[in-house]
């Protein structure tokens, strides 16, 4: 399963001028690391002490989350030691989807 790549979400602008407005839409693609920081960030824990959980180094963690290259299974250490579900997405007590 990749777990590169999620899918868009989009953010507008508006900008008022004396003659109208603007409206300016800019597309994001969220990624696997913006997930897993996302996710790190909601949770109150560092990325560094998130590695140390799932047995790994942050050095070594730190480059599969530059190349895309976490794989399903560290995705679901990730889930069980954050104490949140995962099926392609995080998804928190709350029911707050984190997710492709």
């Amino acid at each position: 399963m990749a777990t590169g790549e999620m899918e868009k979400f989009y953010i507008l602008f508006q900008l008022n001028f004396n003659s109208g407005s603007f409206l300016y839409e800019k597309r994001y693609k969220m990624t696997t690391s913006d997930m897993i920081r996302m996710l790190c960030e909601k949770k109150s824990i560092s990325l560094a002490e998130l590695c140390r959980r799932i047995g790994q180094t942050p050095q070594n963690f730190s480059k599969k989350l530059k190349r895309g290259t976490v794989s399903y299974e560290e995705m679901i250490a990730i889930a069980e030691v954050l104490n949140v579900k995962y099926e392609q997405a995080f998804i928190l007590p709350n029911g707050e989807k984190i997710g492709l």
